[in-house]
């Protein structure tokens, strides 16, 4: 419990860095590139965030099976599984640097963003793409109980990347800025590797071993990646749809100020529910669910703290910070506002709920409700697309259906904790 203290606060102190980042970065941009071309900026990041879906979930099955292992071998993972982790790793490494590198052939080809601005993209690019294959790290040392280790590289690269985004302000050049903040993701890149090498993680793994081990646990990964692909575009596909059904790119503007706050909130929450995942995976593998069910409770109670502060400050204070960060007044009506602070909430019960049924191995049933939960956002868009309908009323038909799925998630959590009072350990290769 001390060391989840200690993991606890490491986590805050990274949601707290990571959210101060991305705001920081968001005020530099738009005051050095003027707001059309941060648009173009917000776009390429949106595509580099579609590049890490290639992760498709696969880093948190890993964690689910490694951590499995470690506990229930006494401190120990299986040659086979930690193996996987390795040819995960490899491959993830490639796509990032393939991706990177199409990515740059298409930005002189196509023309994307103006001339000067080229170069940043790019590496803004590649940086954002190479935390693929860092994912994979992380979630290897998690479960082998090093997660205070990867934390603590993720502290560094952090802050470092903060001070350099608030040099932008300082005069510092953009593309001085994109070269810097390439550098340092490849120093936690190297750092993190460093560290999984020294715990023992890697120790007698085969290529060719992962790779016979990942097609073997094939039915399980699919359902993750059907969870991650619906997850990511839940969350994306509005930058497209509103530009091609609005046409406006203020809504754009709006919409990506509702994502960045709410997912500020899945950040800070998944930082609460990461923090507590080592305890909460070692009490339901030791089958101590009246200890999980206080630790859950703990947990809701832990998140409700960024909750707070997040719609204490939307609702008070929200105008004056999203006029100040955009330099444009209005754009984020007390209306959004108020939809910001509701979408907070159902994400606090979806991601308690579902960090933990992920990490546990309960992919397929997160996998099917999240598929229903696009479907049904898709629908919606149809709808309002074809009535003429308002950005409002898309805004909330997306809100509500989201709700749905967060509820639906802490239904099932209830119906897990419930049958592990009742019954043995789910097989790992079934339970997903």
């Amino acid at each position: 419990m001390r060391h989840s203290a200690i993991f606890v606060l490491l986590k805050a102190a990274n949601t707290a860095l990571a959210t101060a980042w991305t705001f920081a970065l968001t005020y530099s941009l738009v005051r050095v590139v003027g707001i059309e071309e941060y648009a173009v900026f917000t776009v390429v990041l949106a595509v580099a965030a579609l590049v890490l879906q290639a992760d498709l979930g696969l880093s948190v099955r890993l964690f689910a099976r490694l951590r499995s292992d470690f506990i229930g071998r006494g401190g120990t993972t299986n040659a086979a599984t930690r193996s996987a982790a390795a040819a995960s790793f490899c491959i993830y490494l490639s796509l990032a640097t393939l991706a990177a590198g199409v990515f740059a052939v298409a930005t002189w080809r196509l023309g994307i963003g103006v001339a000067g601005s080229r170069p940043a993209l790019v590496l803004f690019f590649t940086a954002a793409v190479l935390v693929l294959p860092i994912t994979i790290l992380k979630a290897a040392l998690n479960a082998h109980d090093a997660f205070l280790l990867a934390e603590q590289v993720d502290f560094a690269r952090r802050l470092l990347q903060l001070l350099l985004a608030v040099s932008l302000q300082l005069g510092v050049p953009l593309g001085t800025y994109a070269v810097a903040n390439l550098v340092v993701i490849l120093l936690a890149l190297g750092a993190l590797l460093a560290a999984v090498q020294m715990a023992g993680v890697l120790a007698g793994t085969q290529l060719g071993a992962g790779l016979r081990d990942l097609r073997a646990d094939v039915g399980a990964i699919r359902a993750s990646a059907r969870l991650a692909l619906c997850e990511f575009l839940i969350y994306a596909f509005p930058y497209g749809y509103l530009m091609l059904a609005f046409g406006s790119p203020a809504t754009v503007v709006a919409f990506d100020m509702f994502f960045k706050v709410t997912r500020f909130g899945i950040t800070a929450y998944m930082a609460g529910v990461e923090a507590m995942l080592p305890a909460q995976t070692r009490l339901y593998h030791g089958a101590a669910a009246v200890g999980l069910r206080r630790l859950v409770g703990i947990t809701l109670l832990l998140l409700s703290v960024p909750f707070l502060a997040a719609i204490a400050a939307v609702g008070l204070y929200g105008d004056e910070i999203f006029s100040r960060l955009l330099d444009t007044a209005g754009l984020v009506s007390p209306w959004m506002r108020l939809h910001i602070c509701i979408m907070l909430a159902f994400m606090l019960v979806q991601t308690a709920s579902g960090g933990l049924l992920a990490a546990l191995g309960f992919q397929l049933p997160l996998a099917n409700r999240a598929s229903a939960t696009l479907g049904a956002m898709l629908l919606l868009s149809a709808g309002i697309w074809m009535v003429g309908g308002t950005f409002e009323a898309f805004i909330s038909g997306y809100v509500l259906i989201y709700g749905c799925e967060a509820v639906s998630y802490a239904v099932l959590l209830r119906q897990v904790l419930r049958d592990r009072t009742r019954k043995g350990l789910p097989n790992l290769r079934g339970a997903s």
